[in-house]
């Protein structure tokens, strides 16, 4: 198997005070601009946990999400692929929270009912995507690239709230439509909110949607395109259940 991985950094940002599990919330007011977004596949939590993350290639057109984590001698404490069907699967950033919480971005490029899919395999429970924003891949007519934005269990890796990001072209019930299509995460971060950078080539989701009716966002027009796609950044709730703001970038 070829591992793939890369490196970079992360900035703080703050709004609603929250753990990953949104049942044990207390809330702020209000949340601070967000600046400065990046991305990195290794992060590093106050304890001297490493966490990284990357792709198994597990044939020519066959690619596995991996997320390792390794305590501060190097043992590897677990490894988990979070998905492994015939969809490619890939694990992009990574960043650990002020509660040494790790979040991922995965991407997929279509869906899948398979257990081993991300939506069914290594969950805390089935609540999981019980309360999503976007619950599932939808429908498409081909093998659309789409994000998966996710807290894990610090303790063995399991998915603890999640959401998928995608573009559409047609609004409401996206499991009734095949209509999804290409979004992508260019950088996030997590802290009071979850704050997420990125591009959208067809409508992307504007407040409101959901994944019984998608919505799309007001202010996706022509003009507003920077070159073929629209930069938008989402500023999502730490339950991963609520879109705060949705602002195209400029």
């Amino acid at each position: 198997m070829v591992r793939t991985l890369m490196l970079g950094s992360l900035v703080a940002i703050s709004g609603f005070v929250q753990t990953c599990n949104p049942d044990v919330a207390a809330e702020a007011e209000v949340y601070e601009e967000v600046t400065d977004l990046k991305n990195t596949m290794e992060a590093t939590d106050s304890q001297g946990n490493v966490y990284t993350i990357g792709t198994d290639q597990v044939s020519e057109d066959d690619q596995d999400a991996y997320v390792e984590k390794r305590g501060p001698n190097g043992k590897i404490l677990w490894s988990m692929h979070h998905s492994a069907t015939p969809v490619d699967e890939r694990a992009v950033m990574i960043h650990i929270d002020r509660y040494d919480i790790p979040w991922v971005v995965f991407t997929v490029d279509g869906g899948s009912n398979e257990q081993s899919f991300i939506t069914q395999k290594y969950l805390r429970d089935e609540s999981v995507w019980e309360r999503s924003l976007f619950r599932g891949y939808g429908r498409a007519d081909g093998a659309a690239k789409v994000a998966v934005v996710a807290c894990l269990n610090p303790q063995h890796g399991k998915l603890e709230r999640a959401t998928f990001l995608m573009s559409r072209t047609n609004e409401g019930n996206i499991d009734a439509v095949d209509k999804t299509n290409t979004l992508v995460v260019d950088s996030f971060f997590v802290g009071d909110t979850v704050a997420v950078d990125a591009r959208s080539w067809y409508l992307p989701p504007g407040v409101g949607a959901n994944h019984e009716n998608f919505v799309f966002h007001p202010n996706a027009t022509d003009s507003t395109k920077v070159g073929d796609s629209w930069p938008v950044r989402y500023i999502l709730s730490r339950g991963l259940d609520l879109m705060y703001s949705a602002d195209i970038l400029q």
